[in-house]
């Protein structure tokens, strides 16, 4: 129908007008009842509007009407992108609302856009992530380096323990477990299955990484990967890594600070 491609046409205009970069929806409101359209009467939501929601978000609404119409599901779930890790804290620049007539029992007939400046993963990135946290004081210290082995190869960002004084003055160690949320299942069953806590503290917390990113830097012991941090646009920390420069240590017999210094000298030279 004509009015269609008129709303898909001014839609994939308006993205290229703006620059947008990235279309993010969130979950989408379905109404219940009947539609009549040229096919006859439909059960609302649509068949057609169904089919083009799969793997998407929606929310069921307490409105006789039908708020999602074929030709916006097939907008909108064509335009959106998956919401990248770290990308979540953005600075509103444009919001805008569009209202319609129809009058709604719970809400206003209201479509709203907001236009976003996301942080510039350029030069730092803001990442929501998950601390898991529980007291250990009856478990072999040699089972809780095992612990932490096990968390960081299922997926933990983070895992380090400190020194505790818990109950009737034991000491004890806190196991500390920092991860992305799509992680979270599995990493406690991990700690469940693998240490003697009867329960897991959760909390929200957010971080900010660097950019990175690896070179390579030439030494007369052989070629070393750097890894290489940036904050607002500039370099700032450089980390020789630890299995390159003690392969070579141990290859020519010296010592490993001595690889280190020498990959810290020769990329002074190579950046001048």
């Amino acid at each position: 129908a004509v009015d269609s491609i008129v709303d898909i046409v001014g839609a994939c205009l308006m993205v290229e007008l703006l620059n947008v970069d990235r279309v993010w929806v969130g979950p989408l409101p379905l109404g219940y009842g009947t539609v009549r359209c040229e096919h006859g009467v439909l059960p609302v939501p649509a068949p057609a509007t169904l089919e083009l929601l799969k793997n998407h978000p929606v929310v069921h609404v307490e409105e006789p009407f039908e708020l999602v119409t074929p030709t916006a599901a097939a907008i909108l779930t064509t335009l959106h992108q998956q919401v990248p890790e770290g990308s979540l804290w953005k600075i509103v620049q444009k919001p805008s609302c569009g209202f319609g007539n129809l009058k709604l029992y719970t809400r206003p007939d209201m479509l709203r856009a907001t236009l976003f400046e996301t942080v510039d993963s350029k030069s730092e990135q803001i990442e929501e992530c998950l601390l898991l946290e529980c007291n250990l004081d009856d478990m072999n210290p040699e089972l809780i380096g095992a612990l932490c082995q096990k968390l960081l190869a299922s997926g933990a960002l983070d895992v380090f323990t400190s020194a505790v004084q818990m109950k009737k003055q034991r000491p004890g160690v806190l196991l500390s477990v920092l991860c992305h949320y799509s992680e979270r299942e599995k990493l406690l069953d991990t700690i469940f299955q693998e240490s003697t806590t009867f329960g897991v503290r959760e909390h929200s917390v957010r971080r900010t990484i660097l950019s990175r990113y690896t070179i390579e830097v030439s030494t007369p012991y052989g070629n070393v990967r750097v890894k290489v941090g940036k904050w607002k646009n500039k370099e700032i920390t450089f980390s020789p890594e630890y299995e390159d420069c003690a392969s070579l240590a141990k290859k020519h017999n010296v010592s490993l600070k001595e690889v280190y210094t020498s990959v810290l000298q020769n990329l002074k030279l190579q950046s001048t």
